[in-house]
C-alpha cells in the first residue's frame, strides 16, 4: 500500500512541475512579445527620425543652391542715413553735401 502513496506523490510532483514549465514558458512568451513591440517601436521612430534628417538635408540643399545662384551683382549696396541711422538702397538715398540721407525731409 505505501508504494501506491509513493506513486501518486510522485505523478503530483510530475504535475507540478509541468505546469511550472508551461507557466514559464507562457512568461518567457509574454517577455518576447513585449521587446518585439519595443523594437518595433525604437525601429519606427529610428525610421522617422532618418525621414526628417534627409528632408532637412534636402532642404539645407536647396536653401544653399538659392543663395549660390544668387549673384552678387543683383545685390545693391545699402546705405545709412546721416540723421536716423536707416540703411535705405544706394539708389533710393540722397545724397547732399557730401552725406547721405534716407529722404527729403532729413536732407533739408
Amino acid at each position: 500500500m505505501g508504494w501506491i502513496w509513493i506513486a501518486l506523490v510522485v505523478v503530483v510532483i510530475a504535475i507540478i512541475i509541468a505546469k511550472i514549465k508551461r507557466s514559464a514558458r507562457l512568461v518567457i512568451y509574454r517577455l518576447q512579445e513585449e521587446e518585439d513591440a519595443t523594437k518595433s517601436a525604437e525601429e519606427q521612430r529610428t525610421a522617422q527620425a532618418t525621414d526628417f534628417h534627409q528632408e532637412l538635408r534636402q532642404a539645407a540643399d536647396i536653401f544653399s543652391r538659392r543663395v549660390k545662384g544668387m549673384r552678387s551683382s543683383n545685390v545693391e549696396q545699402m546705405v545709412s542715413c546721416e540723421k536716423c541711422g536707416v540703411y535705405v538702397p544706394a539708389s533710393e538715398a540722397i545724397v547732399r553735401r557730401g552725406k547721405v540721407y534716407c529722404c527729403e525731409e532729413h536732407s533739408a
